[in-house]
Formats: C-alpha cells, structure tokens, sequence
C-alpha cells in the first residue's frame, strides 16, 4: 500500500484537501492532524478530494468524523467529493454516507449541504 499524500487548494470559500493513496493507520495521525491544523487555523470549509485515495481504515475514517465535527463546531462543513468506489462502499457500510456530505463534483456538494440546511446532525 502506499503512503498517503496530502495536497491543498483554494476554490471559492472552500479548501480542497487531495488525498491520494492509502489512509490506513500509519497514516491516520498525520491526516487527522494536518487537517485539525487547518480547521484551527481558520478553514472552516474544507472538501476533501478523494478520487486518488484507494484505502481507508477505521482510523482513517474516525479522523474524518473528527474533522466533521470541528468544522460543524465552528460554523463550517467537510465535504467528501469524487470517492472511489472502494471507497464510498466503507462509507455506506459504516452508515457515514448518512453523516458527510458526498458528491461527484463541487456543485452537487453545494446542493446537497443547501438541502441540509436547517436539518440538526
């Protein structure tokens, strides 16, 4: 398996977080921190590209609840965009696809975070 790489980008209000790789649990920490970093420092919104993340582990998947939480502690969102089928079966096994806002493409993540508005999660 290879090693998880993190890259960054600036589109509109949100940050995109490019995961490519293998979030399993060498690599959990460094994921959960990184992003935990930037939340505090102040990106709220962050959508997280996971087109080129072929693993995730329960580790991998408890940073993203973390980050879920602190970004909807402190206003923001975290948006999961373009996860791998792979992928976004261990989100629907583990009921996660009920929690995080998934989307093929940043405009249906708009649409889907709209229709939440006003929900409780």
């Amino acid at each position: 398996m290879s090693n998880l790489e993190i890259s960054y980008s600036e589109c509109q209000r949100n940050l995109v977080v490019k995961l490519a790789g293998a979030a399993d649990m060498s690599q959990a920490n460094l994921l959960r921190n990184q992003l935990e970093t930037l939340v505090m420092g102040g990106k709220r919104n962050l959508i997280l590209d996971l087109e080129d993340l072929e693993f995730i582990c329960s580790l991998g998947l408890g940073a993203m609840i973390h980050l879920h939480t602190l970004c909807r502690k402190l206003g923001g969102n975290l948006g999961i965009l373009n996860p791998q089928p792979q992928v976004r079966k261990v989100f629907k096994t583990t009921c996660l696809d009920q929690l995080f806002l998934i989307g093929n493409n940043q405009e249906e993540l708009e649409r889907k975070k709209q229709d939440r508005q006003g929900e409780s999660l």
